[in-house]
């Protein structure tokens, strides 16, 4: 079989590739000295619009390597180069930057109290620990959620468990591990308010309990003005009152 041959493209280091039966398209990059070839897969090297695309992943791949935040893996999963690179942050899953929230709660010599606070609200998300932060989706966050309303915990422990989960997953955001935070899809506070309003309207109310013949003839004698006496022996012998 004929080695493919490479065709340059208006684009630099954009490469189109001529196999036996097909064309891709290629870009070439340098990465900690290792010179990248990868073919992009899904995009079409004879439309213009799919060689721009190529052109400006190329051109955020380069940025993430200038700034320190490129992971070979996020972009080329199945990539040649995987086992050179690792996985970065592409396999962390919830667990990791959960614990390193309590982790940090320690190194700032925060209180016990505080320290066990940020422990049991992360042990309550334990369901969601081992995936991985890229997989993570706002409708499993919300069945979690649901799952504790069922379960009938508080809308104020919810909330709680709820700040952590933010905490850990802005900061995921912040080091870049993850291009959006799927809490962002979510209202879980209405959800949460929603189950708080739910519970009181669901309250039993108090039972109403009459006065006895003793209580009634006491208040009454210890009535004053015949006029409210009157009123109050209506009401109460008419269940009026």
């Amino acid at each position: 079989m004929a080695n493919p041959t490479s065709i340059k493209t208006v684009y630099p280091v954009i490469f189109i590739r001529q196999h036996t039966h097909k064309k891709t398209v290629n870009m070439y990059v340098s990465y900690k000295g290792i010179v990248i070839r990868e073919a992009l897969k899904g995009l079409d090297a004879t439309k213009r619009a799919d060689l721009l695309y190529a052109h400006n992943l190329l051109a955020e791949i380069k940025r993430r390597i200038e700034i320190g935040t490129f992971n070979y893996v996020d972009y080329f999963p199945k990539g040649s180069k995987r086992k050179t690179f690792g996985y970065s942050g592409s396999l962390m899953t919830l667990g990791e930057p959960l614990q390193n929230l309590i982790d940090e709660s320690k190194r700032l010599n925060q209180s016990n109290s505080s320290i066990r606070s940020y422990k049991t609200r992360a042990n309550r998300l334990s369901t969601l620990h081992a995936i991985k932060l890229v997989d993570l989706t706002a409708t499993m966050i919300q069945q979690t959620f649901q799952d504790y309303i069922v379960e009938g915990l508080s809308s104020k422990y919810m909330s709680n468990i709820l700040s952590v989960l933010r905490l850990s997953l802005d900061k995921a955001l912040l080091d870049q591990v993850i291009r959006h935070n799927p809490l962002s899809q979510l209202k879980l506070q209405t959800l949460i308010k929603g189950q708080a309003k739910r519970k009181q309207s669901k309250a039993p109310k108090a039972p109403i309990s009459p006065l006895n013949q003793q209580e009634i003839k006491a208040v009454l004698d210890a009535c004053k003005y015949p006029q409210l006496r009157n009123m109050l022996t209506v009401g109460f012998f008419t269940e009026c009152a």
